[in-house]
């Protein structure tokens, strides 16, 4: 079997995520135990004490409005993972006070969303799938969808208790630099780069220098 190694979201389940906010069933995706419907999460508001609905969207646009019940954890607060992907221990002790601040438990069935066709909602996907919880579905259509079926979104943020989950990292979902540099010629690895065509051909440079990684498909 090839392994596949995603650059920016080390997490294979994040491709099969809507990206045009007006998805189809998830019936027609190969992995969509990953995913949850609106009419679904709808029935499910009120009804499931264990359900945690995480808004992965800047605080800014949170509270402009959100799902009833949703927490904010910016997708932009996980962004630490990646400074130390060269230096290991992994910050469990980071993570740790950062998920239970939003009252996430190890039994809690967490919902993510965003705005911006999942790419926030992939982030959160792949940081809880990293460290180690097990019950994470991203929100098909995410908010666009949600308000397009004209469902309700509220300006109340709800107060939650601390939760009751312990990280257990997973490093083997995360390629270090030198990883990489040691598989670039391994048949058996390979390498997607998630970014726009623009970026992949060096004709649009965020960074110190343009281009890809030898051997990277581009899927955007």
């Amino acid at each position: 079997m090839r392994h596949l190694l995603a650059v920016w979201i080390l997490w294979s389940g994040c491709a099969l995520l809507s990206t045009n906010g007006v998805a189809s069933d998830k019936a027609s995706y190969p992995n969509a135990q990953f995913l949850i419907e609106t009419q679904e999460l709808a029935a499910r508001l009120g009804n499931d004490p264990e359900l945690r609905i995480l808004d992965a969207r800047d605080p800014e646009s949170y509270r402009e409005g959100h799902l009833a019940g949703a927490v904010n954890l910016p997708a932009a607060t996980t962004d630490y993972l990646d400074a130390n992907r060269q230096g290991f221990p992994i910050p469990t002790a980071w993570a740790q006070r950062l998920l239970r601040a939003t009252g996430i438990n190890a039994s809690s069935h967490l919902v993510v969303y965003d705005e911006q066709g999942n790419a926030l909602a992939a982030r959160i996907f792949y940081f809880l799938a990293f460290f180690g919880h097990s019950h994470v579905k991203i929100l098909n259509g995410g908010l666009r969808k949600w308000k397009a079926e004209g469902r309700p979104v509220t300006i109340d943020a709800p107060r939650v208790p601390d939760g009751d989950f312990i990280p257990a990292p997973n490093p083997t979902l995360v390629a270090t630099s030198d990883w990489i540099l040691k598989h670039l010629k391994n048949p058996q690895v390979a390498i997607i780069d998630a970014r726009s065509p623009a970026e992949y051909r060096a004709e649009r440079v965020i960074g110190p220098r343009g281009g890809h990684i030898p051997g990277a498909v581009n899927i955007p």
